[in-house]
């Protein structure tokens, strides 16, 4: 009996393409959860502040159909407080996702951010691993993937450490994979829909058309998509929360349609004043069109050059994009716009060199123990180097325990930084006020007053109020005492809530 017999009585038809496939599913599954353990290995959740809004404004969003509201300034004098204004926190896609676990009992901590996080970014990888396998072998795909997500630490960290960035990288490399497969609708329909993410998705605009005479069904595709699912998402939100204030359209309508303040010399100062933040898209500029000059001289296959070629246009988008936010919002341009860019590299990259390698040398099309032991080699180096008991520390770090706020009741007033959003569902009917200058407030009468929340994370702590962090008791001009009631301390923050106890 022939190996090619035995095989098949082994492996019945079908079989053994189940068991492969099971197996790729299972180790990309395993490459996002390790790539999840390295980030929080190395510190806690990063994006702290934009993370606290959108789960307070998920679940406000939930609840009583707006976003969530700033602290409205306090006033000492003031006889009531007028309702703040919602704040318009970009995407509300992002905000009922969030809402909606909450709802269904997820805590209302960073922690279910950094969860949902990782469901949008585990996607991105099986994405990425469908855009190499266009073009080159299975197990080299699956290697691709594993080095992207395990060995490009911009990619993860930025991807698991802000509320809106995985999601867009999610429907961005879909699409990508869409118009590699030509599937001009679904490519649409993706970029229309992760522009309710991030605004930055944009940049694959003008990337996704191709060549300068892209066919009339390409065209027309994405034309159909991204109509169809901008429409529909933005008239669904419009439905569901007609209260919900600025809606993520008038959101970035109003930001890129702000006058350009700045002369041309201006924006180059602020951009070169700013080269840290910029350094991606530096880098992009010089490698893309590196990428673009190998692929024609190696004459690469389609997908590498389709790659390729999206890469440029993606890179020189984004570069009037930044020059455009220097000239209207200033320095408001962070390296985070440029993950994207980031992602596009490393495939551009392995696809050129797969592509090169399949039609040239023989034993690369059938190396597939060689690939294998590539990606088993990154998993288990990544494994080794993940400090798991820090890195499930880190984890819960920026969570707050539901207990430090039980006693803040509804329609209790609460002072709290500016910067520091209080998302605990027990003060989420609180009414929050700023805190004012230390010595405004020791020299005035606070007696409206309920509590006093210090939180030493980012710019949780007014300068002027640091002295008082260690104290027990907080006493102003008129007799009113605040004391410390609850104290909370983990790895990412230390916490202080004082509570009005005379008159």
């Amino acid at each position: 009996m022939s190996a090619n017999e035995i095989e098949a009585q082994t492996f019945p038809a079908g079989t053994e393409a189940r068991i492969s496939a099971s197996i790729q599913v299972a180790v990309i599954i395993l490459i996002a959860l390790l790539a999840f353990a390295q980030t929080f290995s190395s510190g806690p959740y990063e994006g702290i502040a934009d993370g606290m809004r959108y789960l307070a404004s998920g679940h406000s969003l939930i609840t009583e159909g707006h976003g969530y509201s700033n602290p409205i300034r306090y006033d000492q004098l003031a006889t009531s407080f007028f309702p703040p204004k919602p704040y318009p926190y970009p995407s509300q896609l992002v905000q009922l996702l969030l809402g909606g676990l909450i709802a269904l009992g997820a805590s209302p901590n960073i922690s279910t951010l950094a969860l949902a996080n990782l469901i949008a970014f585990a996607g991105s990888l099986f994405a990425i691993f469908g855009i190499l396998r266009v073009a080159i072998d299975a197990g080299w795909a699956l290697a691709g993937t594993a080095f992207i997500g395990l060995t490009v630490p911009q990619f993860r960290y930025i991807s698991l450490n802000f509320a809106t960035e995985a999601w867009m990288m999610l429907f961005g490399l879909i699409a990508l994979w869409a118009i590699l497969k030509g599937r001009y609708v679904l490519a649409g329909v993706c970029l229309g829909f992760g522009f309710f993410f991030r605004a930055q998705i944009s940049a694959w605009l003008p990337a996704s058309i191709g060549n300068p005479f892209p066919s009339r069904r390409r065209i027309m595709g994405l034309l159909l998509g991204i109509s169809a699912s901008a429409i529909l998402t933005w008239l669904a939100l419009k439905l569901m929360f007609p209260k919900a204030g600025e809606s993520t359209t008038g959101f970035y309508g109003r930001v890129f349609t702000q006058k350009y303040t700045l002369s041309p010399s201006q924006a180059i100062q602020v951009v070169s004043d700013n080269l840290y933040d910029f350094k991606w898209l530096w880098f992009s500029f010089a490698a893309s069109f590196a990428l673009l000059i190998a692929a024609r001289i190696l004459k690469a296959g389609a997908a590498a050059r389709e790659v390729t070629a999206f890469y440029v246009t993606s890179t020189v988008t984004m570069a009037l994009f930044a020059f455009y936010m220097a000239g209207t919002v200033g320095d408001g341009v962070s390296d985070r716009y440029f993950v994207h860019l980031i992602c596009l590299f490393w495939l551009a990259l392995f696809l050129l060199i797969g592509d090169v390698l399949t039609r040239r040398t023989a034993s690369f099309r059938h190396s597939r123990y060689i690939a294998a032991t590539t990606s088993g080699v990154l998993v288990l180096i990544s494994a080794f180097q993940v400090d798991w008991a820090n890195a499930k520390q880190n984890f819960m770090a920026e969570d707050f325990p539901p207990a430090i706020f039980e006693s803040v009741g509804a329609g209790s007033i609460i002072m709290v930084s500016y910067g520091t959003p209080v998302i605990s569902l027990q003060i989420d009917k609180a009414r929050k006020v700023t805190f004012p200058p230390y010595e405004t407030f020791i020299a005035g009468d606070n007696q409206k007053v309920d509590f006093l929340f210090l939180d030493a994370r980012n710019d949780g702590i007014p300068e002027d109020w640091q002295a008082s962090w260690d104290v027990e008791e907080i006493r102003d001009g008129s007799g009113v005492t605040f004391k410390r009631e609850a104290s909370f301390e983990s790895p990412a923050r230390s916490s202080r809530l004082f509570r009005r106890v005379s008159p």
